[in-house]
């Protein structure tokens, strides 16, 4: 689609955003469900920062700024009139790892899984930036829980070992 080319040119060297054939795609996935969605993305929405400012903070923190195109499709819209989908998940920022609830859809962080990312290690960071991952629970009634495992926590016994390995790199 040449407005879609003609954007891409004016948002030059940004992250990318949810095309409209993407949102049409999506409105008519979710058009007769019967079923609250949940939808997975890379690059963070706009309305992050909006979550995060505006929003109700249920967990976590906001470590670093939410790397998002400038330019705002409406995804967040298209989720918001839909009504049919309860969280939009993302990754892509490392550091934040704050879940908000804002106009009735949850914003959410993966938690950072690689013990390699943004040096964290090697940097003595990674107080900062506690890896792990996130869980998505979902029950048979279509209720969703969430929770998290914090490799710190969860293998302690790890820790001198992923050290020594990144020292000697």
């Amino acid at each position: 689609d040449l407005a879609e080319v003609g954007l891409a040119r004016a948002h030059n060297n940004e992250y990318e955003w949810l095309k409209d054939s993407q949102i049409a795609w999506y409105k008519a996935e979710i058009k007769d469900d019967t079923c609250p969605s949940m939808v997975f993305c890379h690059i963070p929405l706009p309305e992050y920062n909006d979550a995060y400012e505006q929003g109700e903070i249920l967990t976590g923190m906001k470590g670093e700024r939410v790397s998002c195109s400038s330019y705002n499709s409406g995804m967040f819209d298209a989720m918001v009139e839909s009504g049919k989908t309860m969280a939009f998940v993302t990754g892509h920022d490392h550091v934040n790892t704050y879940r908000a609830l804002y106009k009735g859809i949850q914003l959410m962080y993966n938690r950072a899984s690689g013990y390699s990312s943004y040096n964290a290690l090697t940097k003595k960071a990674s107080d900062k930036l506690m890896q792990g991952c996130s869980i998505f629970y979902i029950s048979c009634d279509g209720s969703v829980t969430f929770d998290e495992i914090i490799y710190e926590d969860r293998y302690p016994q790890y820790h001198d070992e992923i050290y020594s390995v990144i020292r000697k790199e």
